[in-house]
């Protein structure tokens, strides 16, 4: 049967100095070559394959493991590329966004997204299992690389992330699960989602729709839009600031999005939401997640199916407040800056496209 052995690099300088490496090179330090080497003394070199990351820190680590063996170096296990966050201080970010990422949940900006870099590492590993039969191969490579492999293909693990040469090792039995468990990205996206509560925190950190009243009178002079990255740390928003944290959870997945704000033009409250609609295997999707009474992903065959059940259950859910004949539009919208007061949103909607009435 298959084995697939996986090892993280050693300790090296940026694991130290709390700095993201991701695609960037850095070399151990001589306490992860000194570790490494320990480590390749007690290490039966029984493999009949054995693959690296071409990054540096990987490169050296397998020198120290097993000098003089022959390896075949392959891109797919790279570390995953953190665009704005490489070479920082991993200590200015956010703990609640910094879990997001390491679940593969959030992806910094510009840099790879994790459905990529679960494709990628995915594409190895089948690989191996599928054109490698009944052989022992070594894999020296990379902390997002195992994060991937034990969200994809381990059943249970204890603790997603590795140390500095940890062992992680894939049996058939693992391969197994991972083709019988493939599409969860729906639930994931849900469940983080399930993070956020409804509504608008202050600067003491009060959420102001407790008092019900005040939050709808006042709402236009402190709302500001929240941009995902404050909205996972605030973890309240309104449907608006919602609607953009899904849509970036949905293209870290390359799942096709577009987003909608819908209204009833009373000329006084404007009441209104926004929300996200998916694309799947030539079907489209309703995802709610802030309408409390709709929460959940609903299935249409056309979106205008989608749209005019949206609309139907808009009206109803507003009825006791509205004249019957009050007028309901639909504005389809592209991601806006972030930053924007109540007007200011509603300027930058009504300028996009009008999709229904």
């Amino acid at each position: 049967m298959t084995e697939v052995v996986l090892i993280r690099h050693g300790e090296s300088i940026d694991n130290v100095n709390g700095v993201w490496s991701g695609k960037s090179n850095c070399h151990l330090t001589e306490k992860g070559m000194l570790s490494a080497q320990k480590l390749g003394k007690k290490l039966k070199n029984d493999f009949d394959l054995i693959y690296c990351s071409p990054l540096t820190r990987t490169k050296e680590t397998i020198q120290a493991l097993l000098p003089n063996t022959q390896v075949i170096y392959d891109k797919r296990i790279e570390e995953i590329s953190l665009g704005d966050w490489e070479q920082k201080k991993k200590i200015n970010y956010d703990s609640t966004l910094k879990q997001l990422f390491r679940e593969g949940i959030y992806s910094p900006p510009n840099g790879e997204k994790h459905k990529d870099l679960d494709n990628r590492v995915a594409s190895f590993i089948e690989e191996l299992f599928e054109t490698q039969k009944d052989k022992k191969i070594l894999v020296i490579t990379h902390n997002g690389v195992l994060r991937s492999i034990k969200r994809n293909f381990k059943k249970d693990y204890k603790e997603l992330m590795s140390k500095n040469l940890e062992i992680l090792t894939l049996s058939e039995k693992d391969y197994i699960y991972y083709k019988n468990h493939k599409d969860n990205d729906l639930e994931n996206i849900m469940k983080t989602m399930d993070l956020i509560e409804y509504g608008y925190k202050d600067k003491n950190n009060k959420n102001l729709i407790l008092n019900e009243k005040y939050f709808e009178t006042n709402f236009a002079n402190f709302y500001k839009l929240l941009s995902p990255e404050e909205l996972i740390t605030k973890k309240c928003g309104v449907c608006w600031d919602q609607v953009e944290l899904e849509r970036v959870l949905f293209e870290t997945k390359n799942i096709k999005t577009e987003t909608f704000f819908i209204y009833l033009d009373d000329k006084k409250n404007l009441p209104s939401h926004t929300f996200l609609v998916f694309y799947q295997n030539n079907k489209v999707f309703w995802f709610e997640h802030s309408w409390y009474n709709e929460k959940g992903i609903h299935e249409y065959s056309t979106l205008k199916e989608l749209l005019k059940d949206v609309k139907e259950k808009f009206i109803k859910s507003r009825q006791d407040e509205v004249p019957i004949n009050t007028k309901v539009y639909i504005y389809k919208y592209k991601k806006p800056p972030y930053n924007l007061t109540c007007n200011e949103f509603y300027d930058y909607i009504f300028n996009e496209k009008e999709v229904g009435e």
